[in-house]
């Protein structure tokens, strides 16, 4: 017989003994096995416990991570919508703006080549006096009393071969002064814009308007002498003309 010391208790017994007679440890070999597969069978729970728990926890990153993807990725949709909506409403503007200053610009020459034509037979009247009439009155309405005129304009009687061209650019001059109202509203919205990348866009639909503007200003403000007013009025058109190609290849 041998003695040897007992795992639990530390204390010295025979190794003849099936348990500890001090603390009751079992020491026979069947209950040793038996104790072994009770401790083998808890590992094992233990560690599909743990692999649980793991995949568990790698499912549950994964899930949120792909929630985190989805909603981030709705929200780059979202915030490409919105720039593709305003992209599409400053184009919408762009193109606007030029129709309505491309017409306005249109009307302006008219009315310079109308002004042409009675500077060029008003014959013995005063030039720069037949201009005074025609802009006189409420330019809306129409009142001009004491200017030689009828109920339907400017009177044949009083203006001779003139009062037709005279009173088709009073009718012009009403209309000039309304669409330079709607453009001018326009080009405020252009220069209103905030975002990159439309500059070079803003700067050719102004430079545009500007060489309406000098059409404008010639069709309801002419002055000089009739040479002088021909030769601008086609330099003003050729710059007119040239700017609206260029502003058409950029706005498309």
């Amino acid at each position: 017989m041998a003695l040897i010391k007992c795992p639990e208790c530390s204390k010295e017994i025979s190794d003849k003994v099936k348990s500890c007679p001090h603390c009751g440890y079992p020491l026979d070999k069947s209950a040793v096995g038996k104790n072994s597969l009770i401790d083998l069978k808890e590992k094992i729970i233990s560690d599909k416990r743990t692999r649980t728990i793991l995949l568990l926890s790698v499912m549950l990153i994964a899930i949120v991570f792909t929630a985190f993807i989805s909603i981030n990725n709705a929200k780059q949709a979202q915030i490409q919508a919105t720039l593709q909506k305003e992209k599409a409403n400053i184009n919408i503007l762009f193109k606007d703006s030029i129709d309505k200053i491309t017409l306005a610009g249109n009307n302006s020459t008219d009315t310079c080549s109308i002004i042409l034509e009675v500077w060029s037979n008003a014959g013995r009247w005063d030039f720069n006096n037949v201009f005074k009439y025609m802009f006189s009155g409420d330019v809306q309405n129409h009142e001009y009393s004491g200017l030689g005129m009828d109920k339907e304009g400017f009177s044949g009687l009083s203006w001779g071969g003139v009062s037709e061209d005279m009173n088709t650019f009073k009718k012009r001059l009403d209309n000039l002064i309304l669409e330079k109202e709607e453009v001018d509203k326009k080009l405020k919205e252009i220069k209103a814009i905030k975002r990159d990348g439309y500059e070079k866009e803003i700067d050719m639909i102004v430079n545009y308007y500007n060489s309406y503007l000098n059409l404008y200003n010639a069709a309801t403000s002419p002055s000089g002498n009739q040479l002088n007013y021909s030769a601008n009025l086609v330099d003003m058109k050729s710059k007119f003309n040239s700017n609206k190609v260029q502003v058409d290849m950029l706005v498309k």
